[in-house]
C-alpha cells in the first residue's frame, strides 16, 4: 500500500496540471468564438485583401492545431500517469519479471531459492539490458553471456514454525555473477568465463532505477511538448 500511496502522491500534481491545461485551452476556444460573432461586418476603411485572408486563415489553423495538440498531450499525460499507477508499464517492459528474479535471489531455503536465469528465459533480454546499462564492470564485447547466478550467501537466516518455513533472509551484499560458459555440469568455470557484476541489492536498485528513468524520460518529453504547444498557442493568440 505504501508504494501505491507514493505513486499517487507523485502523479496527483501532474494530473491536476494536465486537467487545468485542458480547461484553459477549451476556454480559449470559447472566447475565440466570441471575437467575431455571426453577422460581423468589417469596419476598416480598407477592405481585407487576399493576403489578409490568407494570413488570417493560416493563423487560425495554427491556433487550432496548437490547441488540440495541447489537449491531446494533456490527455496523454493523464493516461501515462494512470498506467504508471496501475503498474502497466512495469508489466509491459518486463520489470515485474525482473523483480521476481531478484526476489528469488533473496531466498536461500525455499524450493526455488537462487535459481539461475539462463539465455532463452523470458526475463533474459531485459535482465541483460539493465545489467549492461547500470553495472560498473566492463563486460566483454566478443562473448555472449549465458547464465546469471549468485554466489553462496555470505550469511542467511530463516524462521520456521512447526517445521514450516515462514520467513528467510539472505545478505543483500551477496554477489551476482554473469557467466559466459554454461553452468553447472559443463566443466570448470575459469576466471575468464565470468564477471561479478554487482550484488543482490544492486539488482534491486537497478530495477527501481530502470522504472524511474523510464518514467522521468517520457514525462519530460510529454511536458516539454505540452509546454511548446501552450507557448505557440499563446503567441498566436496574442
Amino acid at each position: 500500500m505504501l508504494r501505491a500511496e507514493q505513486i499517487a502522491a507523485q502523479i496527483l500534481p501532474f494530473e491536476i496540471a494536465a486537467t487545468l491545461v485542458i480547461a484553459l485551452l477549451l476556454r480559449a476556444r470559447r472566447d475565440h468564438s466570441t471575437l467575431r460573432p455571426p453577422g460581423y461586418v468589417w469596419t476598416s476603411k480598407r477592405s481585407p485583401g487576399p493576403e489578409d485572408t490568407l494570413i488570417g486563415r493560416s493563423r487560425s489553423r495554427a491556433v487550432q492545431i496548437a490547441r488540440w495538440t495541447g489537449v491531446f498531450l494533456s490527455v496523454l499525460s493523464v493516461c501515462f500517469s494512470i498506467f504508471t499507477y496501475l503498474g502497466a508499464w512495469n508489466y509491459l517492459r518486463g520489470d515485474n519479471a525482473l523483480a521476481v528474479v531478484a526476489a528469488r535471489f533473496d531466498k536461500s531455503y525455499s524450493e526455488d531459492a537462487s535459481r539461475p536465469v539462463r539465455r532463452g528465459d523470458k526475463e533474459w533480454p531485459q535482465l541483460i539490458d539493465i545489467i549492461s546499462k547500470y553495472t560498473l564492470i566492463n563486460l566483454p564485447h566478443n562473448r555472449e553471456p549465458v547464465v546469471l547466478a549468485r554466489f553462496v550467501a555470505i550469511t542467511s537466516a530463516k524462521t520456521e514454525i512447526g517445521g514450516e518455513l515462514k520467513a528467510e533472509w539472505t545478505a543483500p551484499s551477496t554477489p551476482i555473477v554473469l557467466l559466459y560458459k554454461d553452468w553447472p555440469g559443463h566443466g570448470t568455470v575459469g576466471k575468464e568465463d565470468f564477471r561479478i557484476v554487482g550484488t543482490i541489492q544492486d539488482l534491486h536498485d537497478w530495477i527501481r532505477r530502470d522504472e524511474a528513468d523510464f518514467d522521468f524520460f517520457w514525462r519530460n518529453i510529454i511536458l516539454g511538448l505540452l509546454s511548446a504547444c501552450i507557448g505557440v498557442f499563446l503567441a498566436l493568440r496574442a
